[in-house]
């Protein structure tokens, strides 16, 4: 349950911000990618939610809650004109989710110490297949600046 309140408050914090929508989901998946990483409460719960999950839903909330805050927020960025207005907000949420959680998963893996990198490479994938054409770049210049971020706090 801890660990579980710790990923809460980092989605509530994300969730509040007046920035556009698409900010926050980029931003979000460095933020809960690092406390996933950084968090010794956090990454024993979610070893127990990965062994007890089939057994036991509840301690799935916080990847629930990830995934309903980043569909809303897809659905925000939609009416912003900054993700295709065809896509299905539950599928970009569910999408991104599970890339970053791959991305976390393969650095556990492979042992090393690349997710900052890894989480690049995934976004510079993504941005072609969901954000519109008109608001690539920025988003490209904005993971250019937030990737740069994350690195200078390793």
């Amino acid at each position: 349950d801890e660990g579980a309140n710790l990923v809460f408050t980092e989605l509530s914090a994300m969730s509040a911000s007046f920035a556009p929508a698409m900010e926050n989901i980029v931003h979000g998946t460095f933020v809960i990618a690092r406390v996933f990483t950084s968090n010794k409460v956090v990454r024993t719960a979610e070893r127990l939610t990965v062994a007890f999950g089939k057994f036991d839903t509840s301690p799935s909330a916080p990847y629930a809650a990830w995934i309903d805050a980043t569909a809303a927020d897809a659905k925000r960025a939609i009416a912003e004109g900054d993700i295709r207005p065809e896509l299905d907000p539950r599928i970009v949420s569910e999408s991104i989710i599970g890339a970053t959680m791959g991305a976390r998963m393969l650095v556990q893996a492979t042992h090393t110490n690349e997710l900052i990198r890894r989480l690049t490479q995934m976004w510079e994938l993504l941005f072609p297949a969901v954000v519109t054409e008109t608001s690539i770049g920025y988003y490209s210049e904005f993971l250019a600046r937030e990737a740069l971020r994350h690195v200078q706090h390793d």
